[in-house]
């Protein structure tokens, strides 16, 4: 019984927030899911190059949705989606109508894997 109601506590906070992924610009290369802890999050454009790949928009289901479940529930959609980062705008911006809304961004050019100091970083493809 104790583990059937954590299971609907599980649903029942996991369906408060509805994030919507709307793609928008061609990724650089093939994009994979990867880990929500390598989606960085930004609150103005990064200085490096960059495309955004999609918008993601997320919704409160209940009133009662906190800014850092927002930002869960977005960073999240973009790891599904392989973006690199979010670029979270003001809850009335940059895109007016969510509730809460980002930028999924690739960079132009993936930085050396850490564990590999002094690896060659992975040009854009048609870049030497």
């Amino acid at each position: 019984m104790r583990v059937l109601a954590l299971s609907l506590v599980v649903v029942v906070a996991s369906a408060c927030v509805a994030v919507e992924f709307t793609a928008m610009n061609k990724p650089p290369w093939p994009l994979s899911p990867k880990t929500v802890a390598a989606v960085e999050v930004l609150f103005e454009k990064p200085s490096r190059p960059h495309v955004v790949v999609g918008i993601i928009d997320a919704t409160d289901q209940t009133g009662s949705v906190t800014r850092s479940r927002y930002m869960e529930a977005m960073r999240k959609t973009a790891a599904e989606h392989g973006c690199d980062g979010i670029v979270v705008g003001p809850t009335e911006a940059p895109l007016g109508y969510a509730q809460g809304a980002a930028y999924c961004i690739v960079y132009k050019q993936s930085p050396a894997p850490a564990s590999m100091p002094g690896a060659a970083r992975r040009p854009a493809p048609g870049k030497p």
